[in-house]
């Protein structure tokens, strides 16, 4: 369980790695595809990019790279960024 604090995904800390930098995007990106909030793609691939997204945050994968993984690298609840999607 985690018991990590929300953070503001738009706000990255002064002293944040390039890495962690990526990774917080990449969390972002996966937030904004799962939405909908996709302005550059064709409504045909839209529905695509949603499903993988989907695929990918409700993952029960722990592998570097998963949602879950993601979250525990930048202390972030993954419950809490489920919850508010």
């Amino acid at each position: 369980m985690y018991a990590a604090p929300v953070i503001n995904l738009d706000v990255a800390p002064c002293q944040e790695s390039p890495e962690l930098a990526l990774w917080r995007g990449v969390l972002r990106l996966a937030i904004t595809d799962y939405r909908g909030q996709l302005f550059a793609l064709s409504r045909h691939e839209k529905p695509h990019a949603q499903r993988r997204a989907q695929e990918w945050i409700f993952s029960t994968c722990t592998d570097p790279g998963s949602f879950l993984w993601v979250c525990e690298l930048l202390d972030v609840n993954p419950q809490v960024v489920v919850s508010r999607l």
